[in-house]
């Protein structure tokens, strides 16, 4: 294991992320396959527990950006970068996962600014907040294409609440026990109303095929349309100069209108 960034733990153990390889045996050149790892040290430096920070993306640029204490006074929150697969292409989304101190995840937040091409997002440092949430920052920008398109670069701020929520709400009630049923797709949006930035946040079963939104104005036209990973994340929208009024946001799924959800644009 090679290893990354130690995060501010007690003395009496210590928190190491880092990158494990994996290649082919029948292989001499491959390109490796890189896991985060979340890894406590006791005093006497041996391993208490590990596990992998995104074990649902594995690639090789994935990487763990930072580790702090949670806000609430058990646990942690690490930040960092994971690459995935999107319809038709890949990037890299921001990515929050919150653990308990006996090393068990209890929960993950995806971020995506879905305007850039490709989908590239990175958080490099998270800190906490006054009120309980955290703040962070890193960059949006797409990748050197100078051919297709003038590639651009933007600073990436973004503060949530305490669960890690950029849509308040998006941790969703606490269950006593597992449902029958798995819950249909639900759809929040923040702000509401909304003026130069609205955040979806996508509840509900992953899509079997074919998944993306559309924005639509008072008129029903299709003002933007984006793909969708997946479910369980936040997708942040940049409005363009529409005037103010009644909007939807819809959610597409394996050919049928799934989930829709009415928002408010603004001066």
């Amino acid at each position: 294991m090679k290893a990354g960034f130690p995060s501010d733990l007690p003395m009496t153990g210590s928190s190491v992320d880092g990158n494990t390889y994996q290649l082919p045996e029948d292989q001499l050149i491959a390109f490796p396959a890189s896991e985060p790892w979340i890894m406590k040290l006791g005093a006497d430096h041996q391993r208490a527990w590990a596990f992998p920070l995104f074990d649902e993306y594995r690639h090789p640029f994935n990487q763990t950006s930072k580790i702090i204490p949670a806000t609430d006074g058990g646990g942690y929150i690490a930040a960092g970068v994971g690459y995935l697969p999107y319809p038709g292409q890949s990037g890299a989304i921001g990515l929050l996962r919150k653990f308990n101190d006996e090393g068990e995840p209890l929960w993950s937040r995806r971020l995506f600014y879905v305007d850039t091409v490709l989908h590239q997002q990175y958080i490099y440092d998270i800190k906490p907040c006054p009120d309980g949430g955290y703040i962070m920052c890193g960059q949006v920008r797409q990748p050197v294409d100078t051919v297709n398109y003038t590639p651009t670069q933007q600073g990436w701020l973004l503060k949530t609440d305490q669960y890690g929520c950029l849509v308040p709400g998006c941790q969703g009630p606490v269950a006593a026990e597992e449902p029958d049923h798995p819950a249909p797709p639900g759809l929040l949006v923040y702000p509401n109303p909304a003026t130069d930035m609205l955040a979806v946040y996508l509840s509900g079963p992953k899509p079997a095929g074919e998944a993306f939104f559309r924005l639509i104005d008072p008129l029903g036209r299709v003002l933007q349309e984006a793909p969708v990973a997946e479910t369980d994340a936040t997708y942040i929208f940049t409005l363009g100069a529409w005037p103010p009024g009644r909007y939807a946001v819809q959610y597409w799924a394996d050919g049928r209108l799934a989930a829709v959800k009415a928002w408010i644009k603004a001066d």
